[in-house]
């Protein structure tokens, strides 16, 4: 998980930081909170593709997430 401060995005850095997670993890699939719209269209332009729907997050809290993958 990352975050871009708001008078940051735009200027490239988390398509650079995503790249370098790519080169060395082999990034494939994210999972994005559902109400982070911003979020979820850097990672459609980005390739990745909406491929489930979880009513909670990985901690159990009621934050709907969307699973995305390459």
């Amino acid at each position: 998980m990352f975050f871009i401060n708001d008078h940051d995005r735009g200027k490239g850095y988390g398509t650079s930081l995503f790249q370098f997670m790519k080169e060395k993890t082999g990034l494939t699939t994210v999972d994005v909170n559902e109400q982070n719209n911003q979020a979820i269209r850097f990672y459609e332009k980005l390739g990745f593709r909406k491929i489930g729907r979880s009513e909670k997050d990985s901690s159990g809290k009621d934050y709907p997430i969307i699973h995305m993958s390459l």
